[in-house]
């Protein structure tokens, strides 16, 4: 098609004839001059060349010659002959470029677009560098590790690694890490080398060294430590185990009181024999030395006459607390009472409120039969258990019990019985028990602004924010509160800013990047040993002079209802900075 397009241009030019009425004769008229060129765009690799441009010339005028010009500097070495020729010169810029050759004949024009592409990046070179050279290790660490860093991989080729000490071995090379397993140093101080290699780069090493041996000092220790007899005594043995001997030391073992006898200690078991107990409960200790280091065993005795199996009626309750279950309807109450022979003993009873009461247990009857006692059960997840820290401990079967909460007095009456076995146990308790509230209804909000201390603490969060948690305790002790609160964006002056905090769930925590401050929901207040979640509220922060005011309300998933506020710095421990003014 080209050739054609020659043959075409080179036909001769033709001439219009027109009747000359003077004459009587044709006449040729002279046509304009016309340019044309064949290439509109010519594309170059990133490496430069040479280029031509094709054109023709139609009705030339004599003395008027076809002129190529362009105003970019990397086109050069513009020549007009039959055809045009240039020059692009290789591009060393990362990207391409674009210019036009403008071809003139008089004035007429056309212009004709360059391109050129980009020079292309030259591939990464890889890096391989350690993250610490040096490692050192306590004579008996058996495994250790080294880091190291490795920019621009090629595929295909790994990291590896190899070592000429005898005693390093299983040298092993895993994300980012060389492992390697270590003799246990009985000697002098030591040191080996690791070498690391990527492909054609310069190998790196690591230096591990493993201190000089110490003899690790001796322990001892026994398989039982404590023992119990019944009035009418008799032998008893254990045995023990010495780690790390010295040479030369002997263990040595007696015991602090006259009616234990007939210890002996060798080869790792040891024995002694009770005698017949007349009197009352009695304890005694089996000591046992070793150098400097010693063991203990003691020895319990029952009095003559005590019978376990007796009935006995729980009184002198000398402790009692209460734990939340179940948001208000399940409350185990724990009883403690002193017994002279046995010490002090744990019975728990589990009981249900029908309608729950974060603050007490709802005055009423209680019993195994009507669901209101829940037995130690998978059915019932309870936890009734009679002397459960002792040797008594057992199950409760069944209990039958009245409850009278005073809230105007702020104390509870708890009466009535329970089974263990074939045994019916009494039980009558009237006072305060710690973890309940009788005093304060659900709806009535508690305020504290009395506190023993008040910390923050502070840490870069997540990908946009701060986080600022603060702590306070009640002076009272019955107010425990902890909030973490959101800052965004993001602050580097560990200062918490002022604004309005906002109670806002963690799993929605993206979400919430917008806003300017909020609390996480995780956030707890514990009152009266009690502990919920906070639900909704806001928290209020200013500066003052070398501190903060923090005002808050809140409701916990408890239902509870908290306000309060702080004012002053922050006290010691704290990791947020008090504003100065």
């Amino acid at each position: 098609m080209k050739k054609l397009f020659y043959l075409l241009l080179a036909l001769p030019l033709a001439f219009v004839a027109c009747d000359d009425p003077d004459q009587g004769v044709d006449e040729p008229q002279v046509q304009d001059p016309v340019l044309k060129v064949v290439e509109t765009t010519i594309d170059f690799a990133a490496k430069g060349g040479n280029g031509d441009i094709h054109y023709v010339v139609e009705n030339a005028v004599e003395g008027t010659n076809v002129k190529a010009t362009c105003e970019a500097q990397w086109v050069s070495d513009i020549n007009v002959a039959e055809k045009i020729t240039f020059t692009v010169a290789a591009n060393e810029e990362t990207e391409a470029r674009e210019t036009t050759i403008v071809v003139a004949y008089g004035e007429l024009s056309k212009s004709v677009t360059i391109n050129q592409e980009a020079k292309a990046e030259a591939p990464a070179v890889p890096k391989l560098e350690a993250v610490e050279s040096t490692v050192e290790y306590a004579w008996d660490v058996t495994s250790g590790e080294v880091a190291f860093t490795l920019e621009n991989p090629i595929a295909g080729v790994e990291v590896t690694a190899k070592t000429s000490t005898s005693w390093i071995s299983q040298v092993q090379v895993k994300d980012g890490k060389i492992l390697f397993a270590m003799e246990k140093n009985m000697g002098e101080a030591r040191e080996g080398k690791i070498t690391a290699e990527y492909g054609m780069l310069e190998p790196i090493q690591f230096t591990v060294k493993q201190s000089a041996y110490v003899a690790p000092d001796p322990v001892l220790t026994v398989d039982n430590n404590t023992f119990e007899f019944d009035a009418e005594g008799g032998n008893g043995s254990f045995t023990y185990t010495v780690e790390n001997p010295v040479a030369g030391v002997v263990l040595e073992a007696e015991a602090d009181v006259e009616w234990i006898t007939e210890v002996t200690v060798a080869d790792g078991n040891a024995s002694f024999a009770v005698a017949k107990n007349e009197g009352d409960l009695r304890e005694g200790k089996i000591i046992l030395t070793y150098g400097n280091i010693s063991a203990e065993v003691v020895v319990k005795q029952l009095p003559s006459g005590y019978d376990p199996n007796m009935n006995y009626s729980i009184f002198g309750v000398i402790e009692t607390w209460a734990d939340l279950k179940q948001e208000g309807k399940q409350w185990n109450v724990t009883f403690v009472e002193h017994h002279d022979i046995l010490g002090d003993m744990q019975t728990t009873i589990s009981f249900y409120n029908e309608e729950a009461n974060i603050q007490h247990l709802n005055s009423g009857s209680y019993s195994v039969a009507n669901g209101g006692i829940l037995v130690n059960s998978f059915s019932q997840n309870g936890f009734s258990i009679y002397r459960g820290n002792s040797s008594d401990a057992a199950d409760i079967a069944d209990a039958n019990f009245e409850v009278t909460a005073d809230t105007d007095a702020h104390i509870i009456t708890i009466e009535g019985s329970f089974k263990v076995g074939n045994n019916i146990i009494t039980l009558n308790y009237t006072g305060e028990i710690r973890g309940m509230d009788i005093s304060k209804p659900t709806n009535e909000a508690i305020n504290i602004t009395d506190w023993k201390t008040f910390t923050g603490k502070y840490w870069n969060g997540y990908d946009d924010d701060s986080e600022f948690m603060f702590q306070g305790r009640s002076t009272d002790g019955s107010v425990e509160i902890m909030f973490d609160c959101y800052a965004f964006p993001r602050v580097t002056d560990k200062i918490a800013p002022e604004g309005t905090y906002t109670i806002a769930p963690w799993e929605a925590k993206d979400n919430y990047l917008g806003d300017t401050l909020y609390v996480m929901d995780q956030s707890h207040i514990t009152y009266n040993t009690i502990k919920g979640n906070l639900s909704e509220g806001t928290l209020t922060i200013e500066h003052i002079e070398g501190g903060y005011t923090i005002t808050f309300d809140f409701i916990d998933t408890l239902g509870r209802h908290f306000t309060g506020s702080y004012s002053g710095a922050l006290t010691a421990g704290s990791t947020v900075i008090n504003p100065t003014m």
